[in-house]
């Protein structure tokens, strides 16, 4: 049904004064144009008034609305978890004091061929009421983005509609910003990856004064700028083939994440951790159609599925693996046995064949398929297993790009390791992909505020 194809979201942050009133004349609007919606989802964070309240009360009125709270006043954290939350196949963003049910109705089927709707308060044929100085606040704002950032539109700010889309996903959870400026670094990572854009005229009044201090919002845009220009210097292009999800296994909070995702469709692999994986776990995974699996290698966490007899030099006295800093320098060091390593990684993928899953594909814990000499051990494996997919070291180095830390880290140990080892020999046997970890970071934040449904 249409109803169930629609969602809202609206952040709330100190909206006290308005949001109940405001929130009545949306659900008005929305019965007067006959547009079914079947999700509204409020995400509070960081209110000090009484918006969660509120909210509360407005749940119980009305089954539609879904309630978020988050820790701390952010409205970018707020979009973002709300779009994930989001089931409708048609998602708009809207704000308390600024939302428009016509422009709703126009975007609708232009969803239909297209990935993002604006409303754009700087089209010549909008009717921009708000205040001259915020006016010319948004059009040189706005200019300066399209400068540095090569904005694709004309407003950053304007209430938008998206099409739920794996690159919609993708794009989420690739974001560096946290603040005012997230929604137009998601925007640029979308169009940049192939998204279409539209914008459409509207008209904004102002009824009530902004929330924050300009200095607070000033330092907060300061901030996500620099974040973004980083983005712009690093970000990849969008791999069309394979959507794959690490770490199932790690933790319950992360297998419920993966879960989610995969059952949403939105991952083309789930990455198992062989040796940290529960039977119970896995009966999960199964029941999840047109998903594939992949042995997600690892020798740097956890304990070895091997007797520790047969792999002495890759743990510690307590049975369990070294970390990875430890593993590394045992390894430069020559205190490592790659034979060892071999025959623990072969085991790991003989148990999740074991458990039924049917491995097409390998990649490892914290990429250390990717270093000499364990990549060679990798296609070694891949060729006695049949698999035919490895992880690209390009994968890896896309993904890393946007931690810069842990990239340069990376890098460095590749190379110590290649002049230690020499390089590895699987450059034709790899493939490109996205790597995403549900249940981490933001995503995690997502699984923790799931509304509850009543």
């Amino acid at each position: 049904m249409l109803a169930k194809r629609i969602a809202c979201i609206f952040p709330v942050h100190n909206e006290a004064a308005v949001l109940a009133k405001q929130l009545k004349k949306f659900v008005v609007d929305l019965k007067q144009a006959g547009l079914p919606v079947g999700e509204i989802i409020l995400v509070e964070n960081g209110s000090q008034d009484n918006s969660w309240r509120i909210i509360e009360s407005l749940r119980r009125k009305d089954g539609r609305i879904q309630t978020i709270r988050l820790p701390h006043a952010s409205y970018g954290e707020a979009v973002r978890v709300g779009l994930e939350h989001a089931r409708g196949e048609r998602i708009f963003v809207l704000n308390v004091d600024f939302f428009d049910v016509a422009f709703m109705q126009q975007a609708l089927p232009l969803l239909e061929v297209t990935d993002i709707v604006i409303a754009s308060k700087t089209l010549g044929a909008s009717d921009d009421q708000r205040s001259f100085g915020r006016r010319w606040v948004t059009y040189f704002f706005n200019v300066l983005l399209r400068l540095m950032l090569n904005y694709p539109g004309t407003d950053t700010h304007g209430i938008k509609g998206f099409k739920k889309t794996r690159l919609l996903h993708y794009s989420l959870m690739r974001c560096r910003t946290h603040h005012e400026l997230f929604d137009t670094e998601l925007i640029i990572r979308m169009t940049r990856w192939g998204a279409k854009l539209v914008e459409l005229p509207i008209t904004v009044r102002e009824i009530r004064p902004s929330r924050y201090s300009v200095i607070k919002r000033s330092v907060a845009t300061a901030i996500d700028l620099v974040s973004a220009l980083w983005s712009k210097l690093l970000i990849p292009g969008f791999p069309q083939r394979l959507v794959v999800a690490d770490d199932y296994g790690i933790s319950a909070s992360v297998n419920q994440a993966i879960l989610k995702v995969a059952s949403r469709q939105l991952v083309d692999i789930v990455s198992v951790m062989p040796n940290m994986v529960s039977k119970s776990a896995v009966t999960q995974l199964q029941a999840i159609p047109k998903v594939s699996f992949s042995a997600h290698l690892n020798v740097v966490e956890g304990k070895p599925l091997s007797n520790i007899d047969d792999v002495s030099t890759l743990v510690n006295s307590r049975g369990e693996f070294y970390s990875s800093s430890q593993f590394f320098w045992r390894l430069l060091g020559g205190k490592i046995q790659v034979a060892q390593i071999e025959r623990e990684l072969g085991t790991q993928i003989q148990r999740l064949r074991e458990h039924g899953l049917k491995i097409k594909h390998l990649d490892s814990h914290q990429h250390w398929h990717l270093q000499p000499p364990i990549g060679n051990v990798v296609v070694r494996l891949a060729r006695r297993f049949k698999v035919r997919q490895i992880r690209s070291f390009d994968s890896t180095r896309n993904y890393l790009k946007s931690k810069p830390l842990r990239y340069v880290g990376f890098l460095v140990i590749h190379l110590l390791l290649r002049l230690r080892f020499g390089p590895n020999g699987f450059s034709t046997e790899t493939v490109d992909e996205i790597i995403v970890h549900p249940g981490t970071d933001y995503d995690q934040m997502a699984i923790d505020s799931l509304p509850r449904h009543r």
